[in-house]
């Protein structure tokens, strides 16, 4: 009889460690997941920015013969950062509701700074440049 419950109890505390293992793991892996997510993200951002400086030199040289073109850049400008923004806290919020856990950002421009964090750690290059 002791036999079997030292069988029992072994048998269980092998089964909650390795359920804790498991829990560990997928979370590990949504982690990972989550992270990757932010790292691709960053290309976005590189492509706003290209587009938006190619948008600049096209809008300058234009602004030399009407000034007009200059404060027309400057609207497209403010207008495609306000969709970017608005698309980010999408993404955000439905990754946030996949997760099924709390992440340190609940909008864009906490994710950003949370990205840059990321980048900052993992040594990654080719950041986009910010565009003041």
């Amino acid at each position: 009889m002791t036999g079997l419950v030292i069988i029992f109890c072994v048998t269980t505390f092998w089964l909650l460690y390795n359920i804790g293992k498991n829990e560990n793991d997928r979370k590990q892996t949504l982690k990972d997941m989550e992270h990757r997510f932010l790292l691709a993200m960053i290309h976005t951002e590189t492509y706003k920015f290209q587009s938006l400086e190619v948008l600049k030199i096209a809008y300058e040289k234009a602004g030399e013969s009407d000034p007009q073109f200059i404060k027309d850049y400057e609207k497209i400008c403010e207008v495609t950062e306000k969709k970017f923004e608005q698309f980010g806290d999408q993404w955000i919020e439905h990754m946030n509701n996949t997760l099924g856990y709390k992440t340190d950002y609940q909008n864009w421009k906490e994710a950003t700074r949370y990205i840059e964090k990321l980048v900052k750690t993992n040594g990654i290059e080719n950041r986009p440049t910010e565009r003041h």
